[in-house]
């Protein structure tokens, strides 16, 4: 927990309220990130029941599956909102309605993805088209400036619901394939932590680009008359419409350039994941069930006493040699 502390505030600190390279950011990161490698191998090879079962990670293609579910996770952050107030002029309540089409993509094309695995019993394409649809995505929001019109971004967003639909859908089914049924509870709590723990990272990264390229592009005299400075300036928002020329124009300028090099950042951080996606295997999704899930007693420990029962969980940590056996 204090690593990632550390970690976050250099993050959030970092060319906002100290340069990056100053004492105040190196410091936390120094500390920070050799914690987390230190707290991955204690729990690798030294404790008895690890909070983050690394045997989960055995095989590539559960690797393959999680790697792009964080990497995908750092990405989720839709700061379209931001360009609709900031360099349109939309309300708060216009700007959501303009993300429907996001979120009208998502859930007909998760439903959609998750009919096409059910019956081809195949992930991988549909993995690969999200990808390939994110990174086409990524690069038309890129293009985005002051004077789009708004079906050129609503169009984006419908891709990038597309994209964001396959991959969140399909990335169960490539952790879970070379893993034993008996593992899939373990497994799908590993994953949606590493959802979680994501979130937070590219909330912070996303956060810190923005507010670095602000401080960069924004006029002087617009940051001046900010009572924080660029900490607050999402809290100014709402004055952009009522600044005069051109101060009005350049600020919607810079709010607009600076979002463009945020989608430029994903787009680098996307072509990882896409790389990721190319250790997946075309292995058969399990057709049987876990016929021991659930609560057992553990034989040899006693027998059950008037209003008393000894119950034990099931081993967290089962052969994974039909994992190995399959993918390797």
């Amino acid at each position: 927990m204090s690593s990632s502390i550390a970690v976050v505030l250099a993050l959030t600190w970092g060319g906002v309220q100290y340069p990056w390279s100053s004492a105040q950011i190196l410091a936390p990161l120094i500390i920070g990130l050799p914690g987390l490698l230190l707290f991955l191998l204690y729990k690798a090879k030294v404790a008895k029941h690890p909070m983050i079962p690394i045997s989960l990670l055995s095989n590539r293609m559960s690797f393959s599956g999680y790697a792009q579910t964080f990497i995908f996770s750092i990405m989720n952050g839709n700061f379209m909102p931001v360009l609709f107030q900031a360099s349109w002029g939309a309300s708060p309540i216009r700007s959501r309605i303009l993300l429907f089409g996001f979120a009208l993509a998502i859930g007909l094309f998760v439903v959609l993805c998750t009919v096409s695995i059910t019956a081809t019993k195949t992930y991988q394409a549909q993995l690969w088209i999200g990808w390939a649809a994110c990174l086409a995505d990524l690069g038309i929001l890129a293009m985005l400036d002051e004077c789009t019109d708004i079906a050129r971004a609503t169009g984006g967003l419908l891709v990038f619901g597309l994209s964001s639909s396959l991959i969140y859908a399909a990335t169960y089914f490539s952790v879970l394939a070379p893993l034993p049924t008996m593992k899939n509870t373990h497994a799908m709590a590993f994953f949606q932590f590493l959802q979680l723990f994501a979130t937070v990272w590219g909330a912070t990264i996303s956060t810190a680009v923005l507010q670095t390229q602000l401080k960069k592009q924004l006029p002087a005299e617009f940051v001046n008359e900010l009572p924080g400075g660029i900490a607050i300036v999402y809290s100014a928002i709402t004055v952009i419409l009522s600044l005069p020329e051109p101060l009005h124009t350049q600020v919607r300028a810079a709010f607009a350039d600076s979002i463009c090099i945020l989608w430029q950042v994903f787009v680098s951080i996307g072509a990882i994941g896409t790389l990721v996606s190319l250790l997946m295997k075309g292995l058969l999704l399990h057709t049987e069930v876990d016929k021991q899930w659930g609560m057992e007693q553990k034989e040899g420990k006693g027998t059950i006493g008037e209003g008393q029962a000894q119950v034990v969980a099931l081993e967290i940590e089962p052969d994974l040699n039909y994992s190995v056996n399959q993918v390797d």
